[in-house]
């Protein structure tokens, strides 16, 4: 089957999905996430897809997290950012910490050896920012204090993710330590190309704003997105991580100051249409249906500590920060998602013989599943008080 062929079909048919749960005043994307999984069905997976078309669809995916993040660095308000530093730095860290201590005591009471326990409570920690802002984008919540507190302890948390990651490079690869050393210096430099680029970039695009040259400004725009984007990967860093700082960047330029704000409905426009489906269609393909049976008992655990953690983590949080016990319990739940860097990171220890099949089965089931089920919370919660994302 020819890939234009194995991408048109999981389109197709998350396309459906996100029309069907649209129908019921649901985000699309959540439906398009549940059609995704009847992708994983063993039958259909197997012929639909091949080694060529797995690797499409990767990149696909890869791309939708990056344009997602540019797009909300272009959407984000920074004054409101600023306003919830604090809470977002306690919050970003009791939710990251409680799942790792949780993960970490449990792996090691079910029998796992400690680096596997340290490597199921690291995956519990870590937050899925991509499907979050997604949510809250199409929501209508992004600009909001909620919203806003979300960003940044997204940021945040994939910062501590990618320490996480650095630790388990450490324990796998022979240059695991050199790496690490090198982080700071890395990190420097990339600090100092952000700083450029903010000096830079605004003037280049007001130049061709000033000749008209709308498509060549788009152009730009997504350019600067994966510039930024390669440069924070080449630091260290998540790619994600550089395309929000780019949308930030052109966020401060002429752009935003348009009425029409043509290049962010474009981009906002190709995004849901077209490239965000793909995140959701490469988490589901990771998923096996034959785990579900496997060791039931294992992944009941993990999801269930999986959820309290996040929960447990943003409520013992809330005596330190602004916010009310409702807001507190919903930011829990917005940090639950996951299936980013929590999946790369199982991939290298399975790899590398760290964890064993049935553990690694168990963490990417309890991805899917906390990805699936937190927006029907969030969606719920935002209903029955309307006000609560302010």
């Amino acid at each position: 089957m020819s890939i234009l062929l194995t991408i048109t079909i999981p389109l197709l048919i998350t396309f459906a999905g996100g029309r069907l749960l649209a129908h019921f005043k649901y985000p699309p994307l959540i439906g398009q996430f549940i059609a995704a999984l009847v992708l994983a069905i063993p039958l259909i997976k197997g012929a639909v897809f091949t080694d060529e078309s797995f690797k499409a669809i990767e990149i696909f995916a890869e791309l939708s997290m990056i344009f997602l993040l540019l797009l909300t660095g272009l959407k984000t308000d920074i004054d409101r950012i600023n306003q919830s530093r604090k809470d977002s730095i306690v919050i970003a860290f009791l939710s990251s910490l409680i799942p790792l201590i949780i993960g970490l005591t449990a792996g090691l009471l079910m029998g796992f050896g400690f680096i596997a326990s340290f490597i199921l409570g690291t995956c519990l920690s870590i937050t899925a920012e991509a499907t979050n802002l997604a949510i809250l984008l199409q929501l209508g919540k992004l600009r909001t204090k909620l919203g806003s507190i979300v960003i940044s302890v997204g940021m945040l948390n994939d910062i501590l993710g990618i320490i996480f990651l650095s630790f388990i490079l450490i324990l796998t690869y022979k240059n695991g330590i050199s790496s690490l050393l090198l982080f700071p210096v890395r990190l420097g430099i990339f600090v100092g190309i952000i700083w450029a680029a903010s000096k830079l970039i605004p003037p280049v695009l007001s130049y061709f704003e000033s000749r008209k040259r709308e498509v060549v400004m788009f152009n730009l725009v997504i350019l600067v997105g994966l510039i930024l984007a390669i440069l924070s990967e080449l630091a260290g860093l998540s790619s994600i991580v550089g395309a929000f700082i780019a949308g930030v960047i052109l966020q401060n330029s002429f752009i935003l100051k348009r009425d029409e704000k043509h290049e962010e409905h474009e981009i906002e426009t190709i995004l849901f249409g077209f490239i965000i489906p793909f995140f959701f269609i490469n988490i589901a393909l990771n998923f096996d249906f034959r785990s579900l049976t496997e060791d039931p008992v294992l992944i009941l655990i993990i999801i269930i500590i999986a959820i309290f953690g996040k929960i447990a983590g943003a409520l013992l949080a809330k005596p330190f920060t602004k916010l009310k016990w409702k807001q507190a319990y919903l930011l829990g739940w917005e940090m639950n998602s996951r299936g980013v860097i929590e999946l790369i990171i199982a991939n290298i220890a399975l790899n590398a013989n760290l964890i064993s099949t049935r553990l690694y089965s168990a963490i990417v089931l309890m991805a899917i599943l906390t990805t699936l089920i937190s927006p029907f919370f969030i969606k719920n919660m935002i209903n029955r008080y309307p006000r609560i994302m302010s």
